[in-house]
C-alpha cells in the first residue's frame, strides 16, 4: 500500500512473472565455424546446441537490446575485443549495415557465436555454459540475468540505464562496470558523445571478470543468491506470486464481476 494524495492505493510487487526451466547440458561436441546467423537460421535449438558444446561457464554473453545504439566503430573495436580475449562469446549485433573485420570469422573460429536476428536470451542466460553476460542494463534483461544467476559486465548506452549499472555493481554487487570510471573515456546519456572503448580494453576486462577466482566468481555467488529469491517469489505462495493473484482479484471486483 502506498499514499497519494492523502489517500491509501495498493501497491504490486511484481517481477520475475516466469522463470522458464534452464536447458539441460548436454556432452562437449565439436566446435563448428563462426556463424553469422540470418532470419531464417535463428533458431533456438541452433543456439542451444552450440552452447552445449561448451564448458560450464566459459561463455561471455553479449546483448544491447532492441534499442540501445552502437556505432559501427564501437563495433569494430568490440569484435577485435573479444578476438583478442580468447574466450569463448556469444553476440547479438542489430545492425543493418555492420559486418566484422577482414578475416575475424575465420580467426575466431568455433569459439564464437554471432548473432543478428532474434536470440531467446531467457533460454541463453539459463544455460550452464554462459558465465557472465555484458549488458546495456536494460530492466529486461537485469531480471533475466538476475532470474538465471549470471553476474554481469556493465555497459550502459542511454537514459536510465546509468542508474541500474549503479544498483548492478554498488548495491547489488553481482557484476562490474566493463572499464571503471575515466577509463572509458566520455559516458553521456547521448550515445553520439560516448567515447569508443577500444578493442584493448575491452580485452582485458573480459579476460579478468572471466579468470578462475576473479571478480566473476565473487559476483555469481551473490547473484546465484537473488536468482533463489527470484524463484521463491515465483512459487506457489510466494512474493510475487501473491500479488499477481491479488491484482487479477482486484481487477475483477474493478469490473463489478465480484467473483474470487
Amino acid at each position: 500500500m502506498y499514499l497519494r494524495n492523502g489517500h491509501v492505493k495498493r501497491a504490486y510487487f511484481l517481477g520475475p512473472l516466469s522463470l522458464r526451466p534452464s536447458p539441460s547440458p548436454s556432452p562437449a561436441g565439436t566446435d563448428d565455424a563462426v556463424a553469422m546467423i540470418s532470419d531464417s537460421q535463428s533458431s533456438s535449438q541452433c543456439i542451444i546446441d552450440w552452447l552445449d558444446s561448451k564448458p560450464n561457464r566459459s561463455v561471455v554473453y553479449l546483448c544491447f537490446g532492441s534499442l540501445a545504439p552502437v556505432s559501427d566503430a564501437q563495433l569494430h573495436e568490440l569484435a577485435l575485443g573479444l578476438e583478442a580475449s580468447g574466450k569463448a562469446f556469444m553476440w547479438v549485433v542489430r545492425s543493418e549495415k555492420w559486418s566484422p573485420p577482414d578475416g575475424w570469422e575465420e580467426r575466431v573460429g568455433g569459439r564464437g557465436k554471432l548473432l543478428t536476428a532474434w536470440a531467446p536470451q531467457t533460454a541463453i542466460l539459463g544455460h550452464p555454459a554462459v558465465g557472465a553476460f555484458v549488458t546495456h542494463c536494460g530492466w529486461n534483461s537485469v531480471l533475466e540475468t538476475v532470474a538465471a544467476g549470471v553476474p554481469v559486465l556493465t555497459w550502459p548506452m542511454v537514459f536510465e540505464q546509468f542508474i541500474t549499472e549503479r544498483l548492478l555493481t554498488e548495491v547489488l554487487r553481482v557484476g562490474e562496470r566493463l572499464l571503471p570510471d575515466g577509463a572509458a573515456g566520455v559516458r553521456s546519456t547521448r550515445y553520439e558523445e560516448c567515447a569508443v572503448i577500444p578493442a584493448e580494453a575491452v580485452a582485458r576486462a573480459l579476460t579478468a571478470f572471466m579468470q578462475h577466482g576473479g571478480p566473476g566468481d565473487a559476483a555469481r555467488s551473490r547473484v546465484m543468491s537473488l536468482a533463489a529469491k527470484a524463484r521463491a517469489a515465483m512459487a506457489q505462495g510466494g512474493s510475487s506470486h501473491r500479488d499477481l493473484l491479488r491484482l487479477l482479484n482486484d481487477l475483477m471486483e474493478a469490473r463489478g464481476g465480484g467473483e474470487r
